[in-house]
């Protein structure tokens, strides 16, 4: 049986936990999002890791990774002397 099928486990653990509309996928994107950012797999690893067929739907899983790049350009810049 796989994790996902079991769906009084997950939701036993949730209610124990005290944590309120998780979803499956909720946990596979946090999976997906975090590995994409560790940098270890590159963006056609992730593709491939996730079953999507074009790297558009993966990108989903990128934004964070995305968004502290810019936050590292926008610290690099406010150091830059003027």
């Amino acid at each position: 049986m796989r994790l996902c099928d079991d769906t009084h486990k997950r939701t036993s653990c949730c209610t124990t936990a005290t944590i309120i509309n998780l979803h499956w996928h909720d946990l596979r994107h946090e999976a997906l999002s975090r590995l994409g950012d560790s940098g270890e797999v590159t963006d056609h690893e992730l593709m491939e890791l996730a079953g999507h067929a074009n790297l558009t739907t993966t990108q989903r899983y990128l934004n964070t990774r995305i968004e502290r790049l810019k936050q590292g350009v926008l610290r690099a810049a406010a150091k830059r002397p003027s």
